[in-house]
């Protein structure tokens, strides 16, 4: 059997908090014998370590279980605690690790010291997984390993993130933001960059949908840019119901995380590109190795609002055949990334390793 261990999987009332991990443990669930063992979110410090307290203890057991032949590691920091203890004790079952954005771009000062648990359970993987070619390179360069495979994140559903006929108003331009009203995440950025575009462009909307702890901040913004005719709010939605926020949009603006390498892969622009909309997006980290400028959208420097702005007037300024040749680029660009194949494709990997040890 094998086991993920997650610290992030959605509920009903989170239900985009680690949707990628339950994507891909559905998927694998279908083909090899599966079991999971995961953390919900939770909100208020008490009840984030208790929490993790009982994860942590159910995570431990479930490896020291004899059944468990492989343990599946997502989000390495926060998981490599039970499996090194278990294996301490002398249970040492296969390791797979997959390594997300927070185990290699850490900026709080509590993820910082974390980093010695991924490199110690690193360390004792057999094997190693990554979203991106450009986070393979940064991982490996941090923690020293080589042979990473990359496979990324669960892909996108592209049976159902597909181009809708969606009727659009040709007189305005409409923007949109799908992302987490968080600290460096960008929304920021893309407000500022709006306040510079409002007056020059009357026809411009901006729709931002996503919630977070930033999002009274953002509130704030607005109203100081005087951007409440030009920008709609929409609290974060589930996954299934972002469909419609994507296809009314001619433009996603995607900047990503804000660390110093950005997004390990930003599926967001993938899921996006899959609808037929052309992705301005930041100039770094995994986003920059989909995104390709005059392909399948545009890029711009991720910190930069002169820059963002400068992407939308850009964009703006295409013809109506122009801005259909990006959209056409963004649909191949998603069909790389196609969750069925890219989940058949690791699958059959792990099958080919695993599939007889997982089976016995």
């Amino acid at each position: 059997m094998i086991l993920m261990l997650s610290n992030m999987y959605p509920s009903a009332k989170y239900p985009n908090y680690g949707v990628f991990v339950r994507n891909l443990y559905n998927a694998l669930d279908k083909q090899l014998p599966m079991r999971k063992v995961v953390l919900y979110k939770h909100v208020g410090k008490a009840r984030k370590i208790a929490a993790y307290l009982s994860y942590f203890t159910r995570s431990f057991f479930a490896v020291m279980s004899p059944k468990t032949q492989v343990v599946f590691i997502s989000y390495a920091s926060y998981n490599a605690f039970p499996t090194l203890v278990a294996r301490a004790l002398g249970r040492r079952p296969l390791i797979i690790t997959n390594l997300h954005g927070s185990d290699v771009t850490t900026e709080s000062s509590f993820a910082q010291k974390m980093n010695f648990l991924t490199a110690k359970i690193i360390k004792h993987s057999d094997l190693v997984i990554v979203p991106s070619q450009s986070f393979k390179e940064m991982s490996e360069r941090k923690y020293g390993y080589s042979g990473a495979v990359i496979s990324p994140s669960g892909g996108v559903d592209t049976t159902y993130f597909k181009p809708q006929n969606v009727q659009k108003d040709p007189s305005k331009l409409e923007i949109g933001y799908i992302s987490r009203i968080d600290a460096n995440k960008g929304w920021d950025v893309t407000l500022q960059a709006v306040a510079k575009l409002a007056p020059q462009m009357p026809n411009l909307h901006v729709t931002m949908v996503g919630g977070g702890v930033s999002e009274a901040d953002c509130a704030q913004m607005i109203k100081n840019l005087h951007l409440e005719q030009v920008v709609t709010r929409i609290k974060m939605l589930p996954q299934k119901d972002l469909l419609g926020q994507y296809s009314k949009l001619d433009l996603l603006v995607f900047p990503g995380a804000g660390t110093a390498t950005g997004e390990s892969l930003g599926l967001v622009g993938l899921e996006a590109m899959a609808c037929g909309v052309p992705v301005l997006g930041a100039n770094l980290g995994g986003i920059a190795t989909y995104v390709k400028e005059g392909v399948n959208g545009m890029l711009f420097d991720r910190h930069s609002a002169d820059s963002l702005a400068d992407g939308v007037r850009r964009f703006a300024a295409l013809s109506d055949e122009e801005r259909a040749k990006l959209a056409a680029g963004a649909l191949a660009t998603a069909q790389d990334y196609d969750a069925a194949k890219v989940n058949a494709k690791l699958t059959a990997f792990l099958e080919e390793k695993y599939g007889a040890l997982v089976r016995k």
